[in-house]
């Protein structure tokens, strides 16, 4: 009977891991070759706009499923900040993230940071707006100046090229980063356009 149960169990967490990680191969693969999420939206650059660097609106599309505040009403200025409070529903814990506005060019980007409770710089996303016809393609560029960072320190300090896994882990996190980014642009798209979410 023992055997039976460890049995099964291995096969649920196979299972478990398998579907996990097809699903993040799936959305890695709905990115753009050069790693960047794009989403064509219905309307000019200045209502793309309107909802995609004003205080709040931000509740709407970023973080879906997690409670949003920012520090301000109305449009995000330089220094404006987006906490993000993880929903845990196995009720551990979870440090919130906060993201604040570096730049913001009216109808054409927006430039935010994920900063640590420590202060590093986790992340740097830019979206970038375009007009084509009478749509707005959105373009969201992710890199995180900290991976980077301590990739290179560990390489400095030991001599020797940074090991295989620090590349893969460091890319995973980065590519969670942008899988959430082309989601977060699809709801917004959603929301702009009127539709639900599938």
């Amino acid at each position: 009977m023992l055997k039976w149960v460890s049995g099964c169990l291995v096969v649920a967490i196979i299972l478990v891991v398998g579907g996990s990680w097809w699903a993040y191969r799936t959305m890695k693969g709905t990115l753009e070759p050069d790693g960047s999420a794009r989403v064509t939206i219905a309307a000019t650059p200045h209502r793309v706009f309107a909802s995609l660097a004003d205080a709040d609106s931000v509740e709407s599309w970023m973080g879906q499923g997690n409670i949003v505040s920012t520090s301000q009403h109305g449009p995000l200025v330089p220094g404006s900040r987006i906490r993000i409070s993880i929903r845990s529903r196995a009720g551990i814990a979870q440090q919130p993230m906060e993201w604040i506005v570096r730049q913001v060019v009216p109808d054409q980007l927006v430039v935010r940071e994920l900063v640590t409770d420590k202060g590093q710089r986790a992340a740097l996303r830019r979206d970038s707006l375009a007009a084509s016809g009478d749509s707005t393609v959105v373009i969201s560029n992710i890199v995180s100046p900290m991976i980077d960072s301590v990739i290179a320190a560990k390489q400095k300090s030991s001599g020797q090229p940074p090991s295989p896994m620090a590349g893969v882990s460091g890319d995973l996190m980065v590519s969670m980063f942008k899988i959430q980014s082309k989601l977060e642009l699809e709801t917004l798209k959603a929301h702009i356009e009127r539709k639900p979410v599938r």
